[in-house]
């Protein structure tokens, strides 16, 4: 299956097979697009943009094509998803931080969900350790 899919018209790297990622290339558009055309026509200029658990960057290649904004921050700390993040936001003024965001510095043990990569979550037992800043 392709790794990429276009919706309006920006080509967007995907998970070869997951549920969000399907879900993009089935219904050819952004995943909660009213919420995102809402925020577009209401809130359409910011000074900053926070994505805390930025996925592959659905909400970010958003906000960074039809938002107007300063910067951009994209916080993902599932690697996988970094990855596929990284590719998808090459456009000026976003940072993009290969971290978990809480309420203090710490370490956290999270277990990637495979066939959502977007309901991965921290566990005693997690196969990775990232890093977790405030």
């Amino acid at each position: 299956m392709d790794n990429t899919t276009t919706i309006r018209g920006i080509n967007i790297n995907l998970h070869r097979s997951e549920s969000l990622s399907n879900h993009l290339r089935r219904e050819k558009d952004f995943f909660e697009p009213d919420i995102l055309d809402y925020l577009s026509d209401n809130h359409g200029q910011q000074n900053t943009i926070v994505d805390v658990g930025a996925n592959f960057g659905n909400h970010a290649v958003y906000f960074a094509n039809f938002l107007k904004y300063q910067e951009l921050l994209c916080f993902e700390p599932i690697p996988a998803n970094f990855e596929l993040l990284e590719k998808n936001l090459v456009y000026p003024n976003v940072r993009l931080f290969p971290k978990a965001v809480s309420d203090q510095n710490t370490t956290l043990k999270m277990t990637p969900n495979r066939r959502n990569m977007g309901a991965s979550r921290v566990a005693e037992d997690g196969s990775l350790e990232i890093e977790a800043i405030t």
